[in-house]
């Protein structure tokens, strides 16, 4: 998808090499000094309900008033909101820049689940995890092996994810699966009634990269 802004607006005190730079954004990690900038909307681009900006991740969200009301109805993770401003031509459009800090990946049953080991794309082995503080302490050693490595940094990649069936949440954002926000069918069917733009709304059974299956504890 051809993303809506990848470009800062001029005449603003701002360096995407300071520390308080977007690009130093971490997921699930808090912002602190970290400052949002105004950006430009890219030529053609249309103002939807959910826009991407290049160096944001999948794991935040830049919406519009109209879909940050409506997800004040729903039950999220903790997450933080910030101004966020795109120029079009002489018009400047407000939106939300919304930042997860809460990872819902307690949600998983690891002990079920699949996971490989990738490099690049290259499957190198599978793994077992028994729980998010363990997926926690192997990720960090993977991480900080790629540092020291000199080859093709090393991942994990999920194959089949397990829910346990306690889910409270109507929005789901994950540590061990980035990339993806999982909706229940109450906030997917409000989305669609409400004429929410820029969102694709996929079946999770749909998905062909990861299996996902809805267990009990036991």
């Amino acid at each position: 998808m051809h993303p809506h802004a990848s470009k800062l607006a001029p005449n603003q005190e701002y360096s995407v090499t300071e520390d308080y730079s977007f690009w130093n954004i971490r997921p699930f990690v808090k912002l602190e000094n970290i400052r949002i900038p105004k950006f430009i909307f890219n030529y053609k681009s249309k103002k939807n309900d959910l826009i991407s900006i290049v160096g944001i991740q999948n794991a935040d969200l830049v919406i519009s008033d109209k879909l940050d009301s409506l997800f004040d109805k729903f039950e999220l993770p903790l997450f933080e909101k910030n101004d966020l401003i795109i120029a079009k031509k002489e018009k400047a459009i407000e939106y939300k820049f919304i930042h997860f800090i809460e990872p819902l990946d307690t949600q998983i049953n690891f002990e079920k689940s699949e996971f490989n080991v990738v490099q690049g794309s290259t499957k190198v082995q599978e793994i077992q995890f028994f729980n998010f503080a363990d997926f926690e302490d192997k990720h960090s050693k993977l991480l900080l092996a790629n540092r020291v490595s000199n080859q093709l940094s090393m991942s994990y990649r999920p194959k089949k994810i397990v829910f346990f069936d306690n889910l409270k949440f109507d929005l789901f954002a994950f540590k061990s699966i980035l990339g993806l926000i999982i909706i229940n069918e109450k906030l997917a069917n409000a989305l669609i009634t409400n004429k929410i733009t820029g969102v694709d709304i996929l079946p999770i059974e749909d998905y062909k990269k990861i299996e996902f299956v809805l267990s009990t504890i036991s």
